[in-house]
């Protein structure tokens, strides 16, 4: 056994020289781990102490993948409406978001220089298979382009407001 978190741990990545895994980490136990926020971890590959990462973001992290240049570690986080591709060092330290703004990044995979296979989605735009690398998105792939050109969506738009005890609530709204 790697972790001892009594709440699960999913989606493990190894570093490139085998000594570390990233992994997500729910802390929560019992009813409250089906609300609770996957963090991102990184553990010994010999066992211990996993060490929390993103513990004062609440957000939600999926797929963290250790970068095969240095020790960064990629992952998908969640935000507003949004899954942003981020970057974080395996020791800790700030998040960058590198991918964000209004669209989805459903999937990753890096090459084997350090260039970031993508699937992005926007509200208007189905998912495509996009090159991230030098901080720059090239789209790879155009499987939705015929079909596209011959519908008319509805525009989107994000709305706001307080609910009855004041918290926010996030919207979208399709107009057509």
């Amino acid at each position: 056994q790697i972790t001892t978190n009594p709440g699960p741990d999913a989606a493990p990545s190894w570093s490139s020289d085998g000594s570390l895994i990233a992994h997500t980490s729910n802390i929560e136990t019992g009813a409250e781990t089906l609300y609770g926020t996957n963090h991102l971890a990184v553990s010994s590959a010999k066992g211990g102490e996993s060490r929390l990462l993103t513990r004062q973001l609440d957000r939600m992290i999926f797929s963290p993948r250790f970068s095969k240049r240095d020790d960064s570690i990629y992952f998908l986080l969640e935000d507003s409406g949004e899954l942003n591709l981020a970057r974080i060092s395996a020791s800790g330290g700030a998040v960058e978001r590198l991918v964000s703004g209004p669209r989805a990044v459903s999937a990753l995979d890096q090459g084997p220089s350090g260039e970031i296979a993508v699937l992005v989605s926007e509200p208007q735009f189905p998912a495509e298979v996009f090159l991230f690398k030098d901080g720059n998105l090239e789209r790879r792939s155009h499987v939705n382009d015929a079909v596209m050109a011959s519908l008319r969506l509805g525009s989107v738009e994000e709305i706001r407001y307080a609910s009855k005890d004041g918290t926010e609530i996030e919207a979208f709204v399709v107009k057509t």
